[in-house]
C-alpha cells in the first residue's frame, strides 16, 4: 500500500465451500480489500471475530457446524456490531424472512459477478459509517444535554395539553428528586405548584399559538421540595412529531 493511501478495508469470509472461499478471498484482494480470515463454521467465526475486528463480514448461509450464517449474523451484530452482508444461493421466502429479521447490511444471491459483490460490500461499509456518525453525534448530544447545570424536560402535546415528559436531563432529576421512570409518568403540570396553575395553562397557550414562551413557576419536587424557576418552552418537530422542550433556570440561582 501506498503511504498515505487509505487502510484497506478488512473482509472476513465465511463460507463452507473451500474453492468458494478461495475465488472470494482472490477477488476481494484484487479489489483493493483485506482478507485476514477465512472460517468455515460460525463457532469458528465467533470465536476468531474478536481477534481479528474487520470491518465487515461476507456471510453464507449453510455452514459447517451447529450454527447457520443467519444465527451466526445474529450473534455477530448483537456481541461485536460488524456489519454483516449475505452471500447465498438461498432465497426463498422462509429464508428471506428470517434473513430480514437478522437486520443485515445486504444480501445478495450466488452466482452473482465480483463488482455486485465489490457494490454490496461498499454500500453496507457506507451505512455502518453513517450508523456510527449518527451513534456518536447521538452520545455527544447526551453528553451535553446530561451536563447542562438547568433541569431540561421534553414532552409531547397530547389533546392540546402536554403530555408526559419522554425525555430530561441528569439535573432536572437532581433537582425534582424523581428516578428517571417516575419523571417519564409526569407532566410539566403535573409538578407546577398549584398556586401556579394559571400560570403554566397561560404559558401553554402561547406556547400553541407562537411555538415558544416563557414565564416563572415553582415546581414541586419530590417530598414536596418547592422551587422557584424561570421556565422557557419552545415548540419543534422531531419525525414528524410536535415535541415540547422546557428549560427550568433555578431563580435562586
Amino acid at each position: 500500500m501506498e503511504s498515505g493511501a487509505p487502510p484497506e478495508k478488512r473482509i472476513v469470509v465465511v463460507e463452507d465451500d473451500d474453492s468458494v472461499a478461495r475465488l472470494l478471498e482472490d477477488s476481494l484482494q484484487r479489489n483493493g480489500f483485506a482478507v485476514p480470515a477465512v472460517f468455515r463454521s460460525g463457532e469458528d467465526a465467533l470465536q476468531g471475530l474478536p481477534r481479528i475486528n474487520p470491518d465487515l463480514v461476507l456471510m453464507d448461509i449453510v455452514l459447517e457446524g451447529h450454527l447457520d450464517g443467519i444465527e451466526t449474523a445474529e450473534q455477530i451484530l448483537d456481541h461485536f456490531g460488524i456489519p454483516v452482508v449475505y452471500l447465498t444461493a438461498y432465497s426463498d421466502t422462509e429464508v428471506l424472512q428470517r434473513v430480514a429479521q437478522s437486520a443485515p447490511y445486504g444480501y445478495l444471491v450466488k452466482p452473482c459477478q465480483i463488482h455486485e459483490i465489490v457494490r454490496g460490500i461498499e454500500l453496507a461499509l457506507a451505512r455502518h459509517r453513517m450508523e456510527q456518525a449518527l451513534l456518536e453525534s447521538e452520545k455527544r448530544y447526551r453528553a451535553i444535554f446530561d451536563h447542562v447545570s438547568d433541569a431540561i424536560m421534553v414532552n409531547g402535546i397530547v389533546g392540546g395539553t402536554q403530555g408526559p415528559f419522554v425525555d430530561v436531563n441528569e439535573a432536572a432529576l437532581r433537582k425534582l428528586g424523581y428516578e428517571r421512570g417516575e419523571m417519564l409518568n409526569l407532566s410539566l403540570m403535573d409538578i407546577c405548584d398549584e398556586n401556579c396553575a394559571d400560570d403554566c395553562a397561560a404559558m401553554l397557550r402561547r406556547l400553541l399559538e407562537d411555538g415558544q414562551a416563557a414565564c416563572e413557576v415553582i415546581l414541586v419536587g419530590k417530598g414536596e421540595r418547592k422551587f422557584l424557576v424561570n421556565v422557557n418552552v419552545h415548540q419543534f418537530l422531531l419525525d414528524g412529531e410536535v415535541l415540547v422542550l422546557s428549560i427550568c433556570h433555578d431563580c435562586a440561582l
